[in-house]
């Protein structure tokens, strides 16, 4: 546990300060510099570093729990088994949208799959345990929840990719897929 013994902090336009008299972490005593904290027990961390442990953040621009969304626009039958999509850090699909303008002639479900390496499209993990008909009502947009199962988590490097789930999307033409995302 993290104890601030007797500190306070200030907030101006550049930052934060830590204002200090008899700080510990883990009950051990810290001194600190302009841009450190020193543990008196040898360790030095970074102020980035530490405020990132506490708040379960990660590096970079990825922001953990934060949400983003992708979209592949203009997809036809033709598309299906491409890669529109690789990790640039662990994320996961939350949900999912699909509309198209044109429906499909004969039955059929389009899913997304999650690909890790060295996967082919069509042996990845299914992301949505029902995918979209492809004979559904034009120009409406259908929402699916995808799966909470660790499968359903991608690691950085994975991709992502249409699959046909059952049945054919030979004459599927001019949809959207729009899947919301989260940074974890």
């Amino acid at each position: 546990m993290t104890e601030l013994i007797d500190s306070y902090g200030s907030r101006h336009e550049y930052g934060i300060n830590l204002h200090k008299d008899g700080l510990a972490l883990d009950n051990v005593p810290v001194t600190s510099t302009a841009s450190e904290l020193n543990l008196l027990d040898g360790a030095t961390f970074t102020l980035a570093e530490l405020i990132l442990a506490a708040t379960g953040l990660s590096t970079g621009k990825f922001v953990v729990g934060q949400k983003f969304v992708v979209t592949y626009p203009q997809v036809a039958a033709a598309d299906v088994a491409k890669t529109f999509f690789v990790a640039p850090a662990a994320c996961k699909i939350v949900s999912g949208y699909e509309r198209h303008v044109a429906v499909a002639g004969q039955a059929g479900v389009l899913t997304v799959e999650k690909l890790t390496a060295a996967e082919a499209p069509g042996s990845g993990d299914d992301l949505f345990t029902t995918g979209w008909d492809l004979t559904s009502t034009a120009n409406t947009s259908v929402s699916k929840t995808a799966v909470t199962t660790a499968a359903g988590t991608l690691a950085a490097g994975d991709a992502l990719c249409l699959k046909v789930q059952s049945g054919a999307a030979t004459s599927y033409a001019l949809g959207t897929i729009s899947l919301v995302m989260q940074y974890v």
